[in-house]
Protein backbone atom coordinates (compact mmCIF):
# COMPACT_ATOMS: atom_id res chain seq x y z
CA UNK A 1 0.00 0.00 0.00
CA UNK A 2 2.80 2.41 0.93
CA UNK A 3 4.59 1.76 -2.36
CA UNK A 4 1.38 2.43 -4.34
CA UNK A 5 0.81 5.75 -2.51
CA UNK A 6 4.43 6.70 -3.15
CA UNK A 7 4.04 5.92 -6.87
CA UNK A 8 0.82 7.92 -7.11
CA UNK A 9 2.49 10.84 -5.34
CA UNK A 10 5.47 10.64 -7.72
CA UNK A 11 3.15 10.68 -10.73
CA UNK A 12 1.21 13.65 -9.31
CA UNK A 13 4.45 15.61 -8.76
CA UNK A 14 5.62 14.76 -12.29
CA UNK A 15 2.32 15.94 -13.80
CA UNK A 16 2.40 19.16 -11.76
CA UNK A 17 5.91 19.89 -13.03
CA UNK A 18 4.77 19.31 -16.61
CA UNK A 19 2.37 22.23 -16.23
CA UNK A 20 5.23 24.68 -15.64
CA UNK A 21 6.15 26.35 -18.96
CA UNK A 22 9.81 25.94 -19.79
CA UNK A 23 10.17 29.36 -21.36
CA UNK A 24 9.12 31.29 -18.27
CA UNK A 25 11.29 29.63 -15.65
CA UNK A 26 12.63 33.01 -14.50
CA UNK A 27 9.52 33.95 -12.53
CA UNK A 28 6.72 32.06 -10.87
CA UNK A 29 3.20 32.79 -12.03
CA UNK A 30 1.02 34.92 -9.77
CA UNK A 31 -0.80 33.22 -6.93
CA UNK A 32 -4.06 33.23 -8.87
CA UNK A 33 -2.78 30.22 -10.85
CA UNK A 34 -2.02 31.68 -14.28
CA UNK A 35 0.70 30.51 -16.69
CA UNK A 36 2.41 32.24 -19.59
CA UNK A 37 4.15 30.41 -22.45
CA UNK A 38 5.03 30.53 -26.14
CA UNK A 39 3.43 28.33 -28.77
CA UNK A 40 3.24 28.06 -32.53
CA UNK A 41 -0.31 26.71 -32.34
CA UNK A 42 -1.66 29.30 -34.82
CA UNK A 43 -0.35 31.34 -37.77
CA UNK A 44 2.78 29.13 -38.11
CA UNK A 45 4.81 31.38 -35.78
CA UNK A 46 5.43 31.59 -32.07
CA UNK A 47 3.18 33.81 -29.99
CA UNK A 48 2.73 34.37 -26.25
CA UNK A 49 -0.28 32.82 -24.54
CA UNK A 50 -1.76 33.01 -21.07
CA UNK A 51 -4.03 30.49 -19.34
CA UNK A 52 -5.14 29.20 -16.01
CA UNK A 53 -2.94 26.43 -14.63
CA UNK A 54 -5.76 23.95 -15.28
CA UNK A 55 -5.62 24.76 -19.03
CA UNK A 56 -8.77 26.88 -19.17
CA UNK A 57 -9.16 30.50 -20.27
CA UNK A 58 -6.42 30.37 -22.91
CA UNK A 59 -5.71 33.90 -24.15
CA UNK A 60 -3.34 34.93 -26.92
CA UNK A 61 -1.36 38.03 -25.82
CA UNK A 62 0.60 38.71 -29.04
CA UNK A 63 -0.15 38.63 -32.76
CA UNK A 64 3.08 39.65 -34.52
CA UNK A 65 5.49 36.94 -33.36
CA UNK A 66 6.81 36.58 -29.83
CA UNK A 67 8.88 34.20 -27.76
CA UNK A 68 10.61 33.60 -24.40
CA UNK A 69 8.04 35.24 -22.12
CA UNK A 70 8.77 35.86 -18.46
CA UNK A 71 6.42 36.99 -15.73
CA UNK A 72 7.52 39.66 -13.26
CA UNK A 73 7.65 38.47 -9.65
CA UNK A 74 4.86 40.86 -8.67
CA UNK A 75 2.69 39.65 -11.58
CA UNK A 76 2.22 43.12 -13.08
CA UNK A 77 4.25 42.60 -16.29
CA UNK A 78 5.10 39.93 -18.82
CA UNK A 79 8.13 40.49 -21.00
CA UNK A 80 8.77 38.81 -24.33
CA UNK A 81 11.01 39.07 -27.37
CA UNK A 82 9.74 39.71 -30.88
CA UNK A 83 11.42 38.24 -33.95
CA UNK A 84 13.86 41.21 -34.14
CA UNK A 85 14.96 40.68 -30.48
CA UNK A 86 13.11 43.80 -29.38
CA UNK A 87 11.91 43.35 -25.81
CA UNK A 88 8.35 44.30 -24.96
CA UNK A 89 6.38 44.30 -21.75
CA UNK A 90 2.63 43.87 -21.56
CA UNK A 91 0.15 43.63 -18.73
CA UNK A 92 -1.33 40.17 -18.12
CA UNK A 93 -4.66 41.40 -19.50
CA UNK A 94 -2.93 42.34 -22.80
CA UNK A 95 -2.97 46.09 -22.18
CA UNK A 96 -0.16 48.65 -21.94
CA UNK A 97 2.21 46.97 -24.43
CA UNK A 98 5.57 48.80 -24.47
CA UNK A 99 8.81 48.42 -26.37
CA UNK A 100 11.49 48.77 -23.69
CA UNK A 101 14.74 47.36 -25.03
CA UNK A 102 16.64 45.71 -27.87
CA UNK A 103 19.09 43.12 -26.66
CA UNK A 104 19.60 40.32 -24.22
CA UNK A 105 17.39 39.99 -21.14
CA UNK A 106 18.61 37.64 -18.44
CA UNK A 107 15.71 37.64 -15.98
CA UNK A 108 13.36 39.66 -13.85
CA UNK A 109 14.95 40.77 -10.63
CA UNK A 110 13.33 39.10 -7.66
CA UNK A 111 12.80 42.40 -5.82
CA UNK A 112 10.90 43.88 -8.81
CA UNK A 113 13.70 46.37 -9.48
CA UNK A 114 13.30 45.54 -13.17
CA UNK A 115 14.74 43.30 -15.82
CA UNK A 116 18.43 42.42 -15.77
CA UNK A 117 19.66 43.25 -19.28
CA UNK A 118 23.06 43.38 -20.94
CA UNK A 119 24.31 46.75 -22.22
CA UNK A 120 27.77 46.31 -23.70
CA UNK A 121 29.91 44.90 -20.90
CA UNK A 122 27.45 45.79 -18.15
CA UNK A 123 24.56 44.01 -16.50
CA UNK A 124 21.91 46.64 -15.91
CA UNK A 125 18.59 46.66 -14.03
CA UNK A 126 16.03 48.21 -16.40
CA UNK A 127 12.77 49.46 -14.88
CA UNK A 128 9.98 48.61 -17.37
CA UNK A 129 7.83 51.55 -16.34
CA UNK A 130 10.38 54.39 -16.39
CA UNK A 131 13.15 52.79 -18.51
CA UNK A 132 15.60 54.02 -15.86
CA UNK A 133 18.69 51.87 -15.41
CA UNK A 134 21.04 50.89 -12.61
CA UNK A 135 24.35 49.13 -13.25
CA UNK A 136 24.55 45.83 -11.37
CA UNK A 137 27.95 44.61 -12.63
CA UNK A 138 30.55 45.05 -15.35
CA UNK A 139 32.33 42.08 -16.88
CA UNK A 140 35.60 43.85 -16.00
CA UNK A 141 34.67 43.06 -12.36
CA UNK A 142 35.69 39.47 -13.25
CA UNK A 143 39.31 39.60 -14.51
CA UNK A 144 39.46 35.80 -14.73
CA UNK A 145 37.05 36.02 -17.68
CA UNK A 146 39.15 38.50 -19.67
CA UNK A 147 39.43 37.49 -23.32
CA UNK A 148 36.53 35.02 -23.23
CA UNK A 149 33.06 35.12 -24.70
CA UNK A 150 30.49 35.24 -21.92
CA UNK A 151 26.91 34.03 -22.34
CA UNK A 152 24.50 35.16 -19.62
CA UNK A 153 21.90 32.56 -18.77
CA UNK A 154 20.05 33.42 -15.58
CA UNK A 155 20.03 34.70 -12.05
CA UNK A 156 19.11 33.18 -8.73
CA UNK A 157 15.76 34.14 -7.22
CA UNK A 158 17.43 36.39 -4.64
CA UNK A 159 19.54 38.34 -7.21
CA UNK A 160 22.74 37.22 -5.49
CA UNK A 161 24.21 34.94 -8.15
CA UNK A 162 24.49 35.16 -11.92
CA UNK A 163 24.61 32.05 -14.10
CA UNK A 164 26.77 32.37 -17.20
CA UNK A 165 28.89 30.34 -19.55
CA UNK A 166 32.21 31.13 -21.21
CA UNK A 167 34.61 29.79 -23.80
CA UNK A 168 37.25 29.69 -21.07
CA UNK A 169 37.98 25.98 -21.63
CA UNK A 170 37.64 25.81 -25.42
CA UNK A 171 41.29 24.74 -25.68
CA UNK A 172 40.95 22.13 -22.96
CA UNK A 173 41.29 21.83 -19.24
CA UNK A 174 42.91 19.34 -16.92
CA UNK A 175 41.80 19.15 -13.33
CA UNK A 176 41.64 16.65 -10.50
CA UNK A 177 38.71 14.95 -12.22
CA UNK A 178 40.46 14.51 -15.59
CA UNK A 179 40.94 16.36 -18.85
CA UNK A 180 38.27 17.72 -21.13
CA UNK A 181 37.49 20.23 -23.85
CA UNK A 182 34.33 22.29 -23.70
CA UNK A 183 33.11 24.58 -26.43
CA UNK A 184 30.99 26.53 -23.94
Amino acid sequence: MFIMVKQILSIAIFLALCLVPLSSAQAAPPAEGWLVWESNRADARYEVYLSRADGTQVTRLTKTGAHRPGWSPDGRWIYYFDDANDVYVVRPDGSDRRLIYNGWVIAWQHDNAGLLVIQGTKGVALDPETKSTKTMFDISDFPQLAGTDVGYNGMTHDNRYLLFGTHLYINGYTGSNGSFVSEY
